[in-house]
């Protein structure tokens, strides 16, 4: 695979927004029918009101991430000075390739060395397991302190990065 991974054209925003509800369906975090698929598929609003990276392999897009940028009023768990990661996706044809490593380490790099944030902050459902794995991986520690529920039979696990413990493993670029 031949990964490239930069800031999302306007053009393929209706493409990542579709490829996130893909993947979130495929893995069983979403129902069709959800308000959160609405959220995933608007990528322009995400856009708007932060940095959102897009992977492609050769020309065809495999996967997205959004980076929102210290003090944001979108934010959801960042606290002063840090930044958010949210909406991680890989198309479910390019599991498990490191598609998803790629994009969450390019996602840090953004927020720290782009964006100045001083530490990053994200909430995953406690059954992605996965994307923990992603996490964990680079450094992100849980903070188990700061999770959370937006519904009752939803539960948000929040996991913070600080520069001194990230742990890049595959940027390359």
């Amino acid at each position: 695979m031949s990964l490239t991974i930069r800031p999302i054209e306007p053009s393929e925003w209706e493409t990542l927004g579709e490829i996130t509800v893909a993947s979130y369906l495929a893995s069983g975090f979403l129902t069709a029918n959800s308000g959160y698929a609405d959220y995933l598929r608007d990528v322009g609003a995400r856009a708007e009101s932060g940095t959102v990276l897009v992977a492609l392999d050769s020309t065809e897009i495999v996967g997205g991430i959004s980076v929102v940028p210290p003090g944001s009023k979108k934010a959801e768990v960042a606290l002063p000075g840090e930044a958010e990661i949210r909406a991680l996706a890989v198309a479910p044809t390019a599991g498990k390739s490191g598609v998803g490593t790629r994009l969450a380490e390019r996602a840090v790099t953004t927020a720290f060395d782009e964006l100045g944030a001083t530490a990053i902050a994200l909430c995953s459902k406690d059954t992605m397991h996965a994307a923990h794995h992603i996490y964990r991986k680079i450094g992100f520690n849980r903070a188990p302190h700061r999770d959370w529920a937006p519904l009752p039979d939803i539960r948000l696990l929040t996991f913070t990065l600080d520069p001194a413990s990230y742990r890049p493993t595959s940027l390359d670029e």
